[in-house]
């Protein structure tokens, strides 16, 4: 870390890069510049290889913090770590700050890594974002990105994953006052776990769905066709 601080400062004291805090980033023309460069200086390998290791590292950073910051949150399954540093928050308000602070990068790798097909990255990196979307009411930044990880989670045909992404999608319609579009989100993965014969995923769904109706001020009818099945449902169901 010696050496690479060594640069850092030596690129500060020329003015290619500009510190805020304990970050750094290039001027917007040095940005452009630098771009242009590494297209023209590496090989798609080594830029493939770079932009990779980043999504890594942000994957496992983010749900290494999220776990702080929620520990009831029912964990998903990552693969190894990558070789590359990982930010290993050690307390809850460690990982709050680090999920603050790189929000915005969390929101743009979700895109990039789908736009490459990392799609296991485009879902997962979101979902690890849940609770910093909730603690600085970035609402649309939210939804636009689980509405990426939901093309996502279809592309992998992973039915677990899109019940997650849905269910979580909702939760951001309900945030925004736009429960309307969140009954969608909760019956449609209310059909999955009826398939799958997932009890407590659908009392959960059932449950999310009648607040959803409720706060869309649908009509009564709907919601206590919605209310009833889920008394019937495993009395261990959550939100």
């Amino acid at each position: 870390m010696s050496g690479a601080e060594a640069v850092l400062r030596e690129l500060l004291s020329r003015h290619l890069l500009e510190a805020e805090g304990a970050r750094y980033h290039f001027h917007d023309l040095l940005r452009v510049f630098a771009r242009d460069r590494l297209a023209e200086e590496e090989d798609a390998a080594t830029r493939d290889r770079a932009v990779d290791a980043l999504l890594d590292h942000l994957l496992h950073s983010a749900l290494h913090a999220d776990r702080l910051v929620n520990a009831r949150r029912t964990p998903i399954a990552l693969g190894p770590p990558p070789q590359a540093p990982l930010a290993r928050t050690s307390d809850r308000g460690a990982a709050v700050d680090w999920l603050m602070a790189e929000l915005p990068a969390l929101v743009a790798s979700t895109r990039l890594a789908f736009d490459r097909g990392r799609l296991e990255h485009a879902w997962k990196i979101p979902w690890g974002a849940v609770n910093a979307f909730q603690l600085r009411g970035r609402w649309q930044d939210w939804i636009d990105s689980h509405v990426v990880a939901l093309r996502a989670t279809e592309e992998l045909r992973d039915v677990g994953a899109e019940n997650r992404t849905l269910r979580a999608l909702a939760r951001a319609y309900d945030e925004a006052g736009r429960s309307e579009e969140a009954v969608p989100c909760f019956t449609r993965a209310l059909a999955n776990c009826e398939r799958a014969g997932d009890a407590n995923g659908r009392a959960n769904c059932l449950n999310g769905r009648a607040g959803s109706l409720l706060r869309a001020r649908d009509e009564p009818r709907r919601r206590c066709e919605t209310l009833g099945p889920c008394r019937r449902c495993t009395p261990s169901a959550t939100t």
